[in-house]
């Protein structure tokens, strides 16, 4: 979404009452919304990044759903997103992820919202045949848990939607989770060095199984009707704007 004032635009925003609040653009490196036409038109095969940073992504036409607040379906039979390669990101800069989000209600299969194509950092994952949020470490250490489970979250077995917040920084905890109008609030974090965040990601929703092809996938997340990172360790403030920018489509 778009907004002109006074000859300026600002993306993302939306009117509360008489004031625009905008989103959060500094560090903004991906931004794919399912509900702005110019992110995705209502067909085809590209989610479109509308950062500025054409990072785009491909994915299945049919994993687009309209009902309702619009989102990619991501649970399992229509694919995930796919870049052709990393984005790449180092939270030596600091790392945020923003996502509107309604996860996948199943302990079947490990749930990855995304993960690098080579060496395979799982940079945000929930633990198969369980519900704790966290990482998996490629290089050896495998799973690195919040100690937060999934079915602490607002409304996690519900239709409802929920935004999240990961943060990475260069220092313990160097993994933090946060969700809501309380991102201050830290609902998990790991201090454990191998949680950092030293790949970028190729794969939004899923597992990538080695290809760039978005039907080829498995390890599904959920639904996601947006989802941003930027290159930078955002406030509880800049968070808190960029709730309060798009809560109002989704009822929060």
């Amino acid at each position: 979404m778009t907004v002109s004032i006074g000859g300026a635009t600002i993306s993302g925003g939306v009117t509360l009452g008489t004031a625009v609040v905008p989103i959060v653009t500094a560090g903004l490196v991906v931004q794919l919304d399912a509900g702005d036409a110019s992110s995705y038109p209502g067909a085809g095969a590209i989610w479109y990044d509308v950062s500025g940073n054409n990072n785009n992504y491909n994915i299945v036409a049919a994993a687009y759903n309209s009902s309702g607040p619009k989102y990619m379906d991501f649970n399992g039979s229509y694919g995930i997103a796919k870049n052709t390669s990393n984005i790449p990101l180092s939270d030596a800069t600091g790392v945020t992820y923003f996502v509107i989000t309604r996860v996948k209600n199943s302990t079947a299969e490990w749930r990855t919202l995304t993960r690098a194509y080579d060496a395979g950092d799982h940079q945000v994952i929930i633990q198969s045949s369980g519900w704790d949020i966290g990482m998996y470490d490629n290089d050896g250490v495998g799973f690195l848990g919040t100690g937060y489970s999934q079915q602490s979250l607002p409304n996690y077995d519900t239709s409802n939607w929920i935004m999240m917040y990961w943060r990475w920084q260069a220092v313990s905890p160097y993994y933090q989770l946060s969700y809501n109008d309380t991102a201050s609030t830290i609902r998990g974090s790991i201090t454990n060095a191998n949680a950092r965040y030293n790949r970028g990601f190729g794969s939004i929703g899923g597992y990538h199984n080695g290809t760039t092809t978005p039907s080829d996938a498995s390890q599904y997340w959920g639904d996601i009707a947006y989802f941003s990172a930027y290159a930078s360790y955002l406030t509880d403030a800049q968070l808190s704007q960029n709730f309060n920018a798009l809560r109002g489509r989704y009822g929060l």
